[in-house]
């Protein structure tokens, strides 16, 4: 068997080499990449309805209080609807849902942090990987402010613990 080898112009060299340090510059920026602070939980709905039961209400309630103690400085809660296809009017549902969350925060004043909803609702097939209950939900996304335990702070003056100044020798 023959092994017949390709003759590389210097451009396809240069080329291949510009790939090769790039991707070598990028692999410190992967740790970074993955950083994603963010906490979620989910509040599921009967079908057909937006109504948030009370065992939701506690769920949520109970998961705050669990943010308020890890979290002192809260940034931000982002909050979506989802719906199944079949159900009626899954797109306003899902939305009228995401609303029936983010009433609760106000109603029962969870937090002080900015709540943000979700301009769209989405409706999602049954025959999808979740199933029932999974599907009828409204998504709440948490967003501690710094500081936080992501990685991405490493090197963030503001992020750090105070060090106390080191002694100074006396003269003598």
């Amino acid at each position: 068997m023959r092994t017949v080898l390709r003759a590389t112009s210097s451009l396809e060299k240069s080329l291949a080499a510009y790939k090769f340090l790039a991707a070598l510059m990028a692999l410190p920026m992967l740790p970074a990449l993955a950083c994603s602070p963010v906490k979620s939980i989910d509040l599921y709905f009967p079908t057909d309805s937006a109504a948030v039961t009370t065992e939701q209400v506690v769920r949520l309630v109970e998961w705050i209080d669990m943010l308020r103690k890890r979290y002192p400085n809260h940034e931000k809660f982002f909050i979506g609807g989802a719906a199944e296809i079949g159900e009626r009017h899954a797109k306003a549902l899902a939305i009228d849902r995401a609303k029936a969350a983010a009433r609760i925060f106000q109603e029962l004043q969870l937090s002080p942090a900015r709540v943000e909803l979700s301009s769209k609702g989405y409706a999602y097939d049954p025959r999808a990987s979740l199933k029932g209950e999974k599907l009828r939900r409204a998504e709440i996304d948490f967003l501690p402010a710094c500081p936080h335990e992501c990685p991405c702070q490493k090197g963030d003056p503001l992020s750090a613990a105070p060090t106390a100044p080191s002694p100074v020798p006396a003269r003598p």
